[in-house]
């Protein structure tokens, strides 16, 4: 356990003060203005002598560049565990990220806190109001007991407005937990994209037309269960999005009357994440095929019986999980549905109308057209 060796924490003297407690989903990390600067024409570029190490020429000290999978460039510093997605090539910003680092530590030795090694705090500009400062939100991460905290009071009714009964402990505990893992939330796109570019990268011989080997017949299936996941995820993610959030009465309906009951709905919402889990296990077991050479061929000719049984199978099996997911759904399908066919018998009505009074006025000496009640639909 790592403790810290600081000055003591003096709030009137310690520059930048206004720390505030925020939550994961506060980080605004797209939803920031910042702008390229166009370049004056006139000024010049010049590299100092003996410089190797372009890559830090904005003078960001001992802050590192990070990029997220999803393409948000943020910034952690080298030596301490402290995370921003403020715009650090900008000196005001960094000045003032590096004024609240100092502060948040000053901090941390007034209230004899030690920093251990599975803690991370993460910072966040907060824009002032006209020409005021910045102010700065927190929050620490806990890896070890995956939950946050904060070293001042939170408020944290808005993360479990949801919620209207008598809130315990725990349930704070699983709504601080659910917002450690809130950037989290890409895991499928990135297994489906790295089982992608693997089978491509093992599938790219002619021999494949004709015979595949383990590795990719695995990777194949790993990838049907990959998208199969992903399919039944977003059906179950549209399904729970209609309902409203405030009404019990409808959260009771959708819980009882779907078939099966209770636990149909449960194996419905547990089917997403085991094809997600035995996508994995299929992803690595191509990789252990390829890296120790365990990769027989398996023919696909007429006589490669066994490997079509088996996808046919597999198949079978995926296409019964996707239409559970989907009966769940069949009562709002059953709706619409009617909707849709009574809207085509109106409008199949409206053609039929339309076209006996344009023939009844083709016809000499009529009397006009028929009232809505005497044409007979057949």
């Amino acid at each position: 356990m790592a403790s810290l060796t600081l000055p003591p924490y003096d709030e009137e003297h310690s520059g930048v003060t206004d720390l505030k407690p925020i939550s994961t989903s506060d980080v605004n990390r797209y939803g920031r203005p910042y702008y390229v600067r166009r370049r004056d024409p006139d000024a010049r570029v010049c590299i100092p002598p003996l410089s190797r190490n372009l890559k830090d020429m904005g003078g960001r000290g001992e802050w590192t560049l990070c990029v997220h999978p999803e393409g948000a460039p943020y910034f952690m510093h080298s030596e301490k565990k402290y995370f921003t997605d403020a715009q650090l090539n900008d000196a005001t910003q960094r000045a003032a990220i590096n004024n609240y680092v100092a502060t948040f530590e000053s901090l941390l030795a007034s209230k004899k806190i030690e920093m251990t090694d599975d803690l991370e705090v993460v910072l966040e500009l907060i824009p002032g109001e006209g020409s005021t400062d910045p102010s700065c939100g927190y929050y620490i991460a806990d890896n070890s007991q995956r939950t946050l905290f904060w070293m001042h009071e939170y408020e944290a009714t808005s993360i479990v407005d949801e919620c209207d009964g008598v809130l315990t402990g725990s349930h704070l505990s699983l709504a601080l937990e659910a917002k450690y893992w809130y950037e989290t939330d890409s895991l499928s796109s990135l297994i489906t994209l790295a089982i992608i570019i693997f089978t491509f990268s093992i599938a790219n011989d002619k021999e494949a037309i004709r015979t595949r080997s383990l590795a990719q017949e695995t990777l194949l299936f790993s990838a049907l269960f990959d998208v199969t996941s992903v399919i039944t995820a977003l059906v179950l993610i549209r399904q729970h999005r209609t309902l409203p959030k405030d009404d019990a009465g409808a959260a009771q309906r959708y819980l009882w009357s779907k078939p099966g009951g209770l636990p149909g709905l449960a194996v419905a919402y547990s089917i997403p994440y085991a094809l997600a889990l035995w996508s994995i296990v299929g992803f690595t077991g191509a990789i252990v095929c390829v890296a120790f050479d365990i990769n027989p061929a398996l023919p696909h000719t007429s006589n490669g019986v066994q490997a079509r049984i088996a996808a046919v199978a597999l198949c079978g099996c995926l296409v019964s999980c996707v239409a559970w997911v989907l009966l769940m759904d069949c009562d709002e399908f059953m709706t619409n549905f009617g909707e849709f066919n009574e809207k085509i018998w109106d409008a199949v009505y409206t053609l039929k109308l339309r076209i006996t009074n344009f023939r009844m006025n083709r016809e000499p000496g009529h009397a006009g057209a028929l009232p809505r009640d005497r044409i007979q639909i057949v």
